[in-house]
């Protein structure tokens, strides 16, 4: 009966410190989708107060700051004078549609403004539709572009076009799309139940949206479109680089990476939480630092810890990193990216796992052990988040992301309350028995 009593205790001690993590973990997604924090785009400063409170987090933990005298853990260098800016098109302030003055369509829902669109001239608009009689050969489509398209929206069903197979029909088409006709704006129907939204640096002369075909009534005639936007040319983000020094091997590095920024507002209502996609890897990211910073966990490498900005914009601060790197990259044992965490009911994917064989056997091996998550599955190279600048420049590295039901992806419902975070204290586990088990090479 003691033994018994003995064995329940310590795992008890451990549920406890592994449910602690979750809670803490929890608590860092609801502050980083929190409306504060408005989808830690370009938006309101979002990125920036998302910054601020993952500098905060580190400060708390005791993490060393590579650049302490003028720039605490903020990248860039500027005493170097190399400021880390993008170039962005936002919509900060009204958006919004009305069908026939009664039908307010909600944005993010039933529609998406297109993160390149052009700002609105004439806010009300003639819907006109395009249709396969206008394209069917050339004079048809001669007389497409002759006609007037002065305050008037040019409708596209994509699904009625996007299969023609005549190289001359294709091409009216083309340029129709490309608005030969100068309408003052053009509207694609989208037949999936729901739409996604993203981020862009180039910028459209007239507004573009995409709204879904079941909200758009064919009988529709007139539009009222208010598409208000601001373009950055030169926004200055940041990363939030942090570390612990190791006790074994100081000058060699493990690199725990997780992107902080999403995609902002659309207008003053459509908030992009990101709540997987990225807030969950930047929480992982910060428990690890928050353990390896205690005295009795200081681990063997050092563990750098980098909250990367702009993966969004083309994984702009992982890029900026490896090109002015706080360590040699030659030195960086392994580096770890952490990106879409909140689910796991269908296991762990590792991506690059095909191009270092020796470490993805070694995850393997550990989980077989151990039965840590469900699956592990293994892709190769791609260039789809922020460990590819690192693989690109040559250090070894995987990005590992959580597999689920999960529909919520760049849109408005990827909010903390979807997540189920069934792989989440797996995970950390099996990273943490990885970094125990590397060694240098």
């Amino acid at each position: 009966m003691k033994k018994l009593f003995l064995i329940l205790f310590a795992v008890l001690i451990n549920i406890s410190v592994f449910s602690q993590d979750l809670i803490y973990a929890k608590s860092v997604v609801q502050k980083l989708c929190s409306p504060d924090m408005a989808g830690r785009g370009l938006v309101a400063g979002g990125d920036r107060k998302a910054a601020y409170y993952i500098t905060s987090e580190f400060e708390k933990f005791g993490l060393l700051a590579f650049d302490t005298i003028y720039d605490g853990y903020k990248q860039p260098q500027k005493q170097f004078d190399q400021y880390f800016k993008i170039k962005g098109n936002t919509f900060p302030e009204k958006v919004s549609i009305v069908l026939d003055g009664k039908i307010t369509l909600v944005p993010g829902e039933d529609y998406m403004i297109s993160p390149s669109s052009g700002d609105t001239r004439n806010k009300l608009l003639d819907i006109v539709y395009l249709t396969k009689e206008d394209i069917k050969n050339e004079k048809n489509f001669d007389l497409f572009l002759y006609k007037d398209y002065v305050s008037k929206c040019l409708v596209i069903d994509r699904d009625e076009f996007d299969k023609i197979k005549d190289i001359k029909l294709n091409e009216f088409y083309m340029r129709a799309l490309a608005n030969e006709q100068k309408a003052d704006a053009m509207i694609f129907l989208e037949t999936s139940k729901k739409l996604t939204w993203g981020f862009s640096s180039t910028f459209d002369k007239y507004p573009t949206v995409y709204i879904l075909k079941s909200k758009l009534p064919t009988s529709a005639k007139r539009m009222e479109l208010i598409v208000e936007k601001k373009v950055y040319y030169d926004y200055e983000t940041q990363n939030v680089v942090g570390y612990v020094k190791g006790k074994k091997y100081p000058n060699k590095f493990i690199v725990i990476g997780a992107h902080y920024d999403h995609l902002g507002m659309m207008g003053s209502k459509a908030m992009f939480p990101g709540a997987n996609d990225n807030a969950s890897g930047v929480a992982l990211m910060m428990d690890l630092a928050r353990f390896y910073a205690k005295p009795e966990n200081q681990p063997d490498f050092t563990m750098v810890f980098i909250a990367f900005g702009a993966e969004e914009a083309g994984l702009l601060g992982s890029r900026f990193f490896v090109e002015y790197p706080k360590v040699p990259l030659t030195d960086i044992r392994f580096m770890i990216n952490l990106d879409l965490l909140g689910t796991g009911e269908k296991g762990l994917m590792v991506v690059n796992a095909t191009a270092y064989p020796e470490e993805f056997n070694m995850l393997k091996s550990i989980n077989s052990t151990q039965k840590y998550v469900t699956d592990i599955q293994s892709r190769p190279p791609a260039a789809i988040s922020d460990q590819a600048p690192f693989y690109q420049k040559g250090v070894s590295s995987f990005y590992f992301y959580l597999m689920g039901d999960y529909p919520y992806y760049h849109d408005v419902n990827d909010k903390f309350e979807n997540l189920s975070f069934a792989g989440y204290d797996g995970t950390y586990k099996l990273i943490s028995d990885f970094v125990a088990g590397l060694q240098p090479k």
